[in-house]
């Protein structure tokens, strides 16, 4: 019965930063993002004693929340893959879980970034390449 879309789906642990009239004000562990919710969608669990640990850092990572990105912090192709690829560093995560992921992939996501990050570039190659990736793009 795995990815049933009737069965609920909990994620989570949160944390309740306010409690509105008719919801709560809650915000992700990793990333810091605030959520408003209705009471009914929430599972009540309470540990003021909770430590949040690396453990459950990663388990709250696993979850399929997308996280932001903080910066690109560099860029390299890669031969192996074929393509070129950025180091990103992402919002709420230390620099230990800065990650190389595909250019065009990100670009998708934040292309502000991906323009900035280019056109603070020295390397022709990946200034080449990104030109060509959204070559007719606004035709």
């Amino acid at each position: 019965m795995t990815g049933s879309k009737l069965m609920v789906r909990w994620v989570g642990p949160f944390k309740v930063v306010e409690e509105l009239p008719t919801s709560f004000l809650i915000e992700h562990l990793l990333t810091g993002e605030k959520f408003d919710v209705h009471a009914i969608r929430l599972k009540h669990y309470a540990d003021n004693m909770l430590e949040v640990t690396e453990e459950l850092k990663h388990h709250v990572g696993l979850q399929g929340i997308k996280l932001g990105v903080r910066a690109v912090l560099n860029g390299r192709y890669n031969r192996q893959a074929k393509e070129w690829q950025v180091l990103v560093g992402w919002q709420g995560l230390e620099a230990a879980e800065d990650s190389w992921e595909s250019l065009a992939s990100i670009d998708s996501a934040v292309p502000e970034k991906i323009k900035e990050y280019v056109m603070n570039s020295t390397d022709n190659r990946l200034k080449r390449f990104y030109r060509d990736l959204h070559d007719g793009v606004n035709d």
